[in-house]
């Protein structure tokens, strides 16, 4: 009898933590407003500086940013939301015409790294990588 309400309380605790709803946001740290597509289905019917995607699940999700812009520039990324850290950066470069999206913990360790000159990030540019390390 004492097993099985062992059991029974550690079978609750597992399906709480897998059953758990995970949420990614994405803010501009230019100011401007952007599209996300969430595995190709729009998320934001109107352009934003913030979107917040609720009642994920822990699996791989194509992200397509739309930037509002006369030219459309957008990226696509295959991300992973975790129990940790799900907040992301959205750059935009009109100048280079390419959008930057990091991770926020990436964002504090690459200012913590810049006197070491360690910054790296991968940017698309017209459905192109560019890598810089």
């Amino acid at each position: 009898m004492r097993h099985t309400a062992i059991i029974i309380i550690l079978l609750t605790i597992c399906c709480a933590a897998f059953g758990q709803s995970l949420s990614l946001t994405f803010t501009s740290v230019t100011e401007a407003r952007f599209h996300v597509y969430l595995n190709g289905v729009l998320q934001n019917e109107q352009s934003r500086q913030e979107v917040t995607i609720n009642g994920l699940r822990s699996r791989k999700y194509h992200i397509r940013i739309v930037m509002d812009d006369p030219y459309q520039v957008a990226v696509t990324k295959s991300i992973k939301p975790s129990g940790r850290n799900n907040k992301y950066s959205v750059k935009f470069n009109p100048v280079r015409e390419r959008i930057i999206v990091r991770r926020y913990k990436d964002i504090a360790q690459n200012e913590k790294n810049r006197t070491n000159s360690s910054n790296s990030f991968i940017a698309v540019n017209g459905g192109s990588r560019l890598h810089r390390s």
